[in-house]
């Protein structure tokens, strides 16, 4: 309990907020907190204050830049998406880790690796999979569209998990919410297709 204060607990809102962002898109969040660190809006831990320099913001930027026009191209989104997988977990780790600076390095790289990264990757396979019904659907014609919406909530949220980290966890929670309903509906439709009709 002698960690359990609410500088760490907002720590900890932050790192979850900033690592879910990381499943959306890796290098905007990573970029954001860059931006964030180097104007002192926030405080990294000392191994990761490099993230803070300006060599690692302008390579963050042009990363962020060639992610978010690759998930533009239909079809080629899928094989990115494939990549990003367990680098979205690794940028989740770093991001959580990095902010969780009032706690013993034990703690910080215990959460950053359960939460942030256990975080990351869930917010990425769901966004995955929504991304699959989206091709299903529109045969890859609405991926565009999905991805800049995806881009558009990595940014936007990794804003408030800066500044308003109880908003961006609010906004999980409807996120992975909205999901499953979605995904439910998807599923339970495509069974009711695939179902032969016995009548006559």
């Amino acid at each position: 309990m002698e960690y359990l204060n609410t500088t760490n607990i907002i720590s900890f809102l932050i790192g979850i907020s900033l690592a879910a962002c990381a499943g959306f898109r890796i290098f905007v969040p990573l970029l954001i907190s860059s931006v964030a660190f180097k104007f002192g809006w926030i405080s990294p831990i000392e191994s990761l204050k490099w993230l803070g320099s300006t060599e690692a913001l302008i390579i963050f930027a042009v990363a962020a830049i060639f992610e978010s026009l690759a998930f533009l191209i239909p079809w080629l989104d899928h094989a990115f998406d494939v990549m990003a997988a367990p680098l979205a977990a690794v940028a989740g780790m770093v991001l959580a880790s990095a902010v969780m600076k009032d706690m013993p390095p034990s703690l910080q790289i215990g959460l950053g690796i359960i939460a942030g990264g256990g975080t990351a990757g869930m917010v990425h396979a769901t966004s995955s999979l929504l991304r699959l019904g989206s091709t299903k659907m529109t045969g890859g014609l609405g991926n565009p569209i999905f991805a800049k919406i995806e881009t558009l909530i990595s940014g936007i949220g990794s804003l408030l998990a800066i500044f308003l980290p109880i908003i961006m966890i609010l906004g999980l929670v409807i996120f992975f919410g909205g999901a499953y309903w979605i995904l439910k509906k998807t599923i339970l439709r495509s069974k009711s297709s695939d179902t032969p009709n016995l009548k006559n």
